[in-house]
C-alpha cells in the first residue's frame, strides 16, 4: 500500500508542469461529470381566491456534458447541456453558457477554478431532478455558480471536482376552473460534481 501511495504521489507531482500548458489560450477541454446532491423547491400560486404555496426536498444523480475553449490563458468558455428523459415523458433540455477562470497551483498538478453561467431550459427539476418539460419554449431561466479543482492524472486527463449552485426560475399562467392566476416556480439545487476532463 505504501509503495502504491508513493508511486501515485510521484506521478501526481511529476505532472505539475503540464497544468500551465493545458489551461493556455487555444486549448479545448471536454468534460463529463456526474451530479450528486439535494435540492429544495418552492411553488407559489396566486389567484383571485388567495395565495397557495408548497415546498419539498429531494436527492438525486444526473450527468452533464460540457466542452470548453480557453479564450486566453486560464479563461474558458464552457457551453453545457443537460438532457433528461423518462419513459412516457417528453425529454427536458437545459442549455447553459458558462465562463470559467482557471488558476494553476505552483509546483502541483492542480488547477483551481470558479465559474458563472446563464442558460435556458424547457423545464424545471422535478421528481429526483428529472428536468420535466413544462413548455415547448425555452422559457425557464437558469443560473449556474460553481467552484472546484482539476487534478491532472496525465498530460491530457484531469479528475474534475466541483461544487455547483443552480437556480431555475419560471413563471406561468394557470387556470383552475373560473379562477386564473400566475404560478412562479423557483428551484435551488446544491450539487457536488465528480468527473473527468480531456484536454485537446
Amino acid at each position: 500500500m505504501k509503495k502504491q501511495m508513493a508511486f501515485f504521489l510521484a506521478m501526481l507531482f511529476g505532472a505539475a508542469p503540464v497544468v500551465f500548458s493545458q489551461i493556455k489560450s487555444g486549448t479545448w477541454e471536454l468534460s463529463l461529470s456526474g451530479y450528486m446532491g439535494s435540492e429544495s423547491s418552492k411553488i407559489e400560486t396566486t389567484t383571485s381566491a388567495g395565495k397557495f404555496s408548497a415546498d419539498g426536498d429531494q436527492k438525486y444523480l444526473k450527468l452533464s456534458l460540457r466542452s470548453g475553449y480557453y479564450l486566453v490563458t486560464g479563461l474558458a468558455l464552457e457551453p453545457e447541456i443537460l438532457w433528461f428523459a423518462a419513459e412516457g415523458i417528453k425529454p427536458g433540455i437545459s442549455l447553459s453558457g458558462n465562463l470559467a477562470y482557471n488558476l494553476g497551483v505552483s509546483q502541483a498538478p492542480v488547477a483551481l477554478f470558479g465559474l458563472i453561467g446563464f442558460g435556458k431550459a424547457n423545464g424545471t427539476p422535478f421528481v429526483q431532478d428529472l428536468i420535466l418539460r413544462t413548455s415547448d419554449k425555452f422559457d425557464v431561466d437558469v443560473l449556474n455558480l460553481g467552484a472546484g479543482a482539476k487534478f491532472f492524472l496525465a498530460k491530457s486527463v484531469a479528475f474534475r471536482t466541483e461544487y455547483r449552485f443552480q437556480r431555475y426560475h419560471a413563471e406561468n399562467s394557470v387556470r383552475f376552473g373560473s379562477l386564473s392566476g400566475k404560478q412562479t416556480r423557483t428551484t435551488q439545487a446544491h450539487n457536488i460534481l465528480l468527473g473527468l476532463s480531456v484536454f485537446l
